[in-house]
């Protein structure tokens, strides 16, 4: 199937130069501020690859001091600089775009890497104000389901109560008639 069949429209014909500066503005947008190395490696190209796409926006980007150098869209600066404070829980599926930015130090604690980033079999993660506080997987027996969340630290009585809550809009999503939710402190 052709790229326009299946998105049943015109691709727009554009250079590649501009493509590739889209493409860098949109992922400074979602995971500024950011360097060079964490876009190359997000990319899945070498560094020395991702030097090129990068002073195609040379004009655009701020470089900002975020414990090392790194940058950010220059219309983003102001939004940056006095973001809202992130508040509520939630089960972040794997793979979520929210934990696949370069710089996961942000996020989540270093010494929890290996939990979250597996080559195979990655759970999804518990996600509170803004921090990634642990980790969950769900198995369906028959019309159960069955969610076991690991979390870094203890939760709080309300983000359990949340987590739980949660789960139960997973299992619908699942097609399971009931959820039964165990947490765990790592």
């Amino acid at each position: 199937m052709l790229l326009d069949e299946w998105l049943d429209t015109d691709v727009p014909d554009v250079a590649p130069e501009d493509a590739r500066a889209e493409l860098l503005r949109r992922y400074l947008h979602a995971y500024g501020p950011s360097t060079r190395g964490h876009f190359a490696s997000w990319l899945g190209v070498r560094a020395r690859e991702g030097e090129a796409w990068w002073d195609l926006l040379e004009n655009e980007m701020t470089e900002v001091d975020y414990g090392r150098r790194a940058w950010v869209l220059t219309e983003d600066l102001d939004a940056l600089q006095s973001p809202p404070t992130p508040a509520g829980v939630r089960l972040l599926p794997p793979r979520d775009p929210y934990i696949q930015g370069r710089d996961r130090e942000t996020i989540i604690d270093k010494q929890f890497h290996r939990d979250v980033f597996k080559t195979v079999g990655e759970p999804g993660t518990v996600l509170v104000d803004g921090r990634i506080v642990g980790t969950w997987r769900a198995r369906k027996k028959g019309k159960n389901l069955h969610m076991s969340v690991t979390s870094f630290d203890r939760l709080s009585a309300r983000s359990k109560k949340v987590v739980e809550a949660e789960a139960e809009k997973v299992a619908i999503l699942r097609g399971a008639a009931a959820v039964e939710v165990d947490v765990d402190s790592a």
